[in-house]
């Protein structure tokens, strides 16, 4: 941060300052086009962390979250996700340009993006008084999922095994999860970030080989032959389906 900054890294840095501003102004007032559009903050930061010092992504999110601050208004909540986003793709474009694991990177990206949830919803949790509904919710919720179970394993003829063995550990694990609330909400926000983070990474990697960096394809190998056996089978039934050779 002591360095002198360049006209190059001010206007590129400046740049995605305003692409995330404009993604974050669509997202406020066209909801239906904005929740697309978002998942391309943390692509754009991830290409400039190609190009640039992990200082200019620092200052391009500083800017952009309080340009959109003053556009959108005191949003807290939906200004400190941006600033989660805007983190994740800092993030996930130095681990490219470090050539992580794929692994590693998925992993990286769904725990901030994970994690940021986390710290944004406890306190509104705590705050709004909502914990005791929340957890007869989850308790009704699941006791409702496990009677349901019940009767389709008894339309298969496993009700009596099904009872005896699995039902007992379905509960234990309600159990579980009523008791450790707080580690369940942690959990959850990280297995509802993944496909983002799946779906934003895949798409950053494509960007980046694409402008020309040499960053490791995704998805590759054992992943990328899966997808095209699969992408064969739903063309192959599609041709079935409606008859064309």
């Amino acid at each position: 941060m002591t360095e002198r900054l360049r006209a190059i890294e001010i206007a590129e840095g400046a740049l995605v300052a305003d692409l995330v501003v404009v993604f974050q102004v669509i997202w406020m007032f066209v909801p239906p086009l904005g929740i697309w559009l978002r998942l391309l903050i943390p692509v754009v930061c991830s290409i400039l962390l190609l190009r640039q010092r992990f200082s200019i992504g620092i200052l391009s999110t500083i800017v952009a979250v309080g340009i959109a601050g003053l556009l959108t208004g005191p949003n807290l909540i939906d200004l400190a996700y941006l600033c989660i986003e805007c983190l994740c793709g800092l993030a996930i474009g130095r681990a490219m340009a470090r050539q992580w694991h794929h692994g590693l990177i998925l992993t990286l990206g769904t725990l901030i993006i994970g994690l940021g949830r986390y710290l944004i919803l406890m306190p509104l949790i705590l705050l709004l008084g909502v914990l005791s509904l929340m957890l007869r919710r989850a308790s009704l919720l699941g006791t409702m999922s496990m009677q349901l179970l019940d009767q389709l394993a008894g339309l298969i003829g496993l009700g009596a095994w099904w009872q005896r063995t699995i039902d007992p550990l379905l509960t234990l694990l309600l159990g579980l999860t009523i008791q450790y609330w707080w580690l369940s909400l942690l959990l959850s926000c990280c297995l509802s970030a993944f496909p983002a983070i799946l779906v934003i990474y895949t798409i950053s990697t494509l960007a980046a080989r694409r402008l020309g960096y040499a960053v490791r394809p995704f998805p590759d190998g054992r992943v990328r032959r899966a997808l095209m056996q699969i992408m064969r089978w739903i063309t192959a039934l599609s041709r079935m389906r409606y008859g064309t050779p």
